[in-house]
């Protein structure tokens, strides 16, 4: 495969065995060339919940009367449903243009209670919830608030500096309190720094069914050729009936297993610097698109023979690791101009990956053919049979499919900024 900077049906197999076995063989780590272990990826987590105990303080003398007599202020996290984390895909098509300037977009914010999340559009808060309390000397109940709590915040694939939005509706007033006074401020974590750390000014004044929203803004400073790893910080504060706010009584933060990662270690890419949320990503292959669905049905059968695990890029392998599958000197690859006329060899697992580089003697050698509406792998020569244990495979490909495909791979890590050592997971469509 040739990666450039641009951008199922059911695979019949002359060895169909080979889908399902489980392989022997190894890529050139045993060379000397192993996959560091510290790929800056995080593993999609399931649920999470909120962190933020209840926050309690007196009222002053002065401001009880207005407040029906409270001696003492609550405020605390409640949900409309249990807090969880939701993994967002974006479409799976991914252009082969240069990164666009705008962003992918936001989180789906459709669930009450839920962090939302993708690896390139952000994360987003939906339907917390913060209740302000007040009581009397003895304990009693004065009057109660009720605030939704939505956050969305947007990632850019070309840039560390971003937004988020911050919408806040007061939902319910009850007995003592009238009415709710909020202020809130932004923070982040290690090179980040908030550049609009307030969505407005001062304090705002909400009766039920108001609502405010605003803008805040952060920027990753993070070093040339460096990542770096963070998270938001929320500080609310809220009031009644006209109170004057002090110090914020209520904070969150983002969480801690979905870290914001931004860097400038795009390794020479022009379009450097830009953020993502880490997750595993995973890499799409169509076996019906029209200029390298030959390519896509030889990964398939490579990645089922490989029993389906995960590669990670490998920045700056690909010339070396192309030249010791397709060019190796105890089994050269045989090109076949009688197949295509500008017959390339495509090897998988990718030249750009840990995993490719395996010697070209062990690999598979194949011939995609497509009959009947599905694509079926052939033995590409007869002196070198199928074996279904084969730890990587070589097929005769079309420079056009071969390019295409390999462009396709160069557009994946760069718009989802997969970092070297990064892992990720590859799946194929119809």
């Amino acid at each position: 495969m040739k990666v450039t900077s641009g951008r199922g049906i059911s695979i019949a197999l002359s060895m169909a065995a080979a889908l399902t076995l489980t392989i022997a063989g190894t890529s050139h780590a045993d060379e000397g060339i192993t996959a560091p272990t510290s790929a800056p990826t995080v593993a999609a987590p399931a649920y999470s919940t909120v962190k933020s105990s209840s926050t309690c303080s007196p009222v002053p003398t002065r401001e009880r009367a207005s407040l029906g007599g409270a001696v003492q202020s609550c405020i605390q996290f409640v949900k409309k449903a249990p807090m969880k984390r939701s993994l967002v895909r974006p479409p799976a098509t991914v252009s082969a243009s240069s990164i666009d300037d705008e962003p992918v977009g936001s989180c789906e914010v459709s669930k009450d209670g839920e962090w939302t999340y993708s690896r390139r559009s952000g994360l987003c808060l939906t339907g917390a919830q913060g209740r302000y309390t007040l009581y009397d000397e003895k304990g009693k109940v004065l009057g109660t608030g009720l605030i939704d709590i939505n956050t969305s915040l947007t990632l850019r694939q070309n840039t560390t500096e971003f937004k988020e939005t911050i919408s806040l509706k007061v939902t319910e007033v009850t007995d003592a309190v009238k009415s709710l006074n909020i202020g809130f401020a932004v923070q982040c974590t290690s090179t980040c720094t908030p550049t609009t750390r307030r969505p407005w000014y001062g304090n705002k004044t909400l009766l039920q069914e108001q609502s405010v929203s605003g803008e805040v803004a952060y920027n990753s400073r993070v070093a040339s050729g460096a990542y770096d790893s963070f998270q938001t910080k929320y500080f609310m504060t809220v009031t009644a009936n006209g109170a004057t706010p002090v110090d914020p009584n209520m904070s969150w933060e983002s969480p801690a297993e979905l870290k914001i990662r931004c860097d400038e270690d795009m390794g020479g890419e022009s379009t450097s610097r830009g953020c993502v949320v880490p997750i595993r990503e995973t890499l799409e292959y169509s076996l019906s698109d029209p200029i390298h669905g030959a390519a896509s049905a030889v990964y398939q059968y490579g990645q089922a023979l490989r029993g389906n695990a995960p590669l990670s890029r490998g920045e700056g392998l690909s010339s070396t690791n192309r030249a010791r599958t397709c060019e190796s000197k105890i089994d050269p690859f045989v090109r076949r101009p009688d197949i295509n006329a500008e017959d390339e060899c495509d090897e998988f697992p990718f030249a750009g990956t840990y995993e490719g580089g395996t010697e070209g003697a062990l690999c598979a050698d194949v011939i995609p053919v497509l009959q009947n509406g599905k694509w079926v792998i052939t033995q590409a020569r007869a002196n070198k049979p199928l074996t279904g244990q084969e730890p990587c495979v070589r097929a005769n490909m079309s420079a056009e499919a071969n390019g295409s495909a390999g462009g396709k791979l160069g557009s994946f890590f760069r718009n989802y900024r997969i970092l070297d050592t990064e892992k990720f997971d590859m799946e194929f469509t119809p």
